[in-house]
């Protein structure tokens, strides 16, 4: 792992390191959010190649310039491929899995936050989301919703997004269970 951001490292170091190998389980009790009195909004993007110098610079550009809370902010990458990249894209709902990577920006912060710091640190957060574009797709992860993805449908289902409404019609046609970016019964 250490070899693979070795090109990243060149141009800055991390604040924290943490490179371990992890069991399933394991590797959930650390991305998992405590229970304090906490908001968050995650934005991301699946990567179908590898991120190049110039989207490097970018990350870290926009985590120096990043307004600050009294909470954090990170880029996060969760690689892809692999076992789920076999599978074609149509045979479930899931519809990313020839991606190579997930990338997500996780902005937090706390009560202690005035409404004047979560504007500009939402300014930032999308600000960091369309500077990612060149380097990334225009696909998001349906498990990290997010209210600001203007074109959510497509970037959660991409090309499943029909069946998937054809299957929401059928089996729930009164729409009982939805949330403001679930799928539909119609488009």
């Amino acid at each position: 792992m250490r070899a693979l951001l070795a090109p990243l490292y060149r141009i800055g170091a991390p604040g924290e390191e943490i490179i371990s190998t992890l069991s399933y389980w394991d590797a959930q009790g650390i991305l998992a959010e405590d229970e304090n009195d906490q908001f968050t909004h995650e934005r991301s993007r699946y990567a179908f190649k590898s991120i190049p110098a110039e989207g490097s610079r970018t990350v870290l550009d926009f985590l120096r310039k990043w307004p600050g809370t009294h909470d954090s902010a990170v880029w996060k990458m969760f690689l892809a491929g692999g076992a789920v990249a076999s599978v074609a894209p149509a045979a479930t709902a899931f519809v990313h899995r020839k991606a190579l990577m997930l990338t997500a920006v996780d902005l937090d912060w706390t009560a202690e936050d005035d409404e004047a710091t979560v504007a500009r640190n939402e300014a930032w957060l999308g600000e960091f989301h369309v500077a990612m574009q060149p380097f990334t797709s225009d696909q998001s992860y349906q498990n990290f919703i997010d209210g600001a993805e203007t074109n959510y449908l497509r970037a959660y289902y991409g090309t499943n997004l029909e069946r998937l409404v054809e299957i929401k019609r059928k089996y729930d046609p009164n729409n009982l269970f939805r949330f403001p970016q679930s799928i539909p019964p119609s488009l």
